[in-house]
């Protein structure tokens, strides 16, 4: 759940990466083709366990294992085991070497999920909201790691290179921008 400027936003993120996953990126009369509808799925519930107390065991049996599995895939593991919370750059480092290895379904969620946070990033500081006040990180760090997901997750399959270039347009497009690090 991405923290916005008139508090947090549950339900948008999944809306938002759900419909990236479909359009691969692109407009909207774009469709991903080879994208299955477990993956789209999978875009609209990514957050679920990792940002409700729905979990990946409830949701495997409401929606199956495909579609659970995407979504482990993508869930964060935000706390220790003894409860606490853990730092942003380990628990990003951890979601980069994740997907790196992951199916490309998954991936294509993952990147789905940066791209609508790119966007909705962009749309905020256009609004003149202080964005980066509402990470765990610098800004370098931030744009660092969606560089490397866009990187390391697309490329090599017509169903995540949209995505992945679609990321890496809307950096380009926050870094002109400029703003505090």
């Amino acid at each position: 759940m991405r923290e916005g400027p008139c508090g947090p936003i549950p339900q948008g993120g999944r809306w938002g990466a759900s419909l990236c996953v479909a359009r691969g990126g692109g407009g909207d009369d774009a469709v991903t083709p080879g994208i299955a509808d477990e993956v789209v799925a999978a875009g609209l519930l990514h957050d679920v366990a990792e940002d409700t107390a729905t979990t990946l065991d409830e949701l495997r049996e409401k929606v199956g294992e495909e579609v659970a599995g995407l979504v482990a895939a993508n869930t964060e593991r935000k706390v220790d085991e003894e409860g606490r919370a853990r730092a942003w750059a380990g628990r990003k480092r951890e979601a980069l070497n994740c997907l790196s290895e992951s199916p490309v379904g998954a991936r294509a969620v993952g990147l789905a999920d940066k791209l609508h946070n790119l966007l909705s990033i962009e749309l905020d500081l256009t609004a003149g909201f202080d964005v980066w006040a509402t990470f765990r990180a610098e800004r370098g760090a931030v744009l660092d790691y969606y560089r490397e997901a866009a990187g390391r997750w697309g490329g090599g399959d017509a169903r995540v290179d949209g995505l992945a270039r679609g990321c890496l347009e809307a950096l380009e497009r926050i870094e002109e921008m400029g703003g505090a690090d």
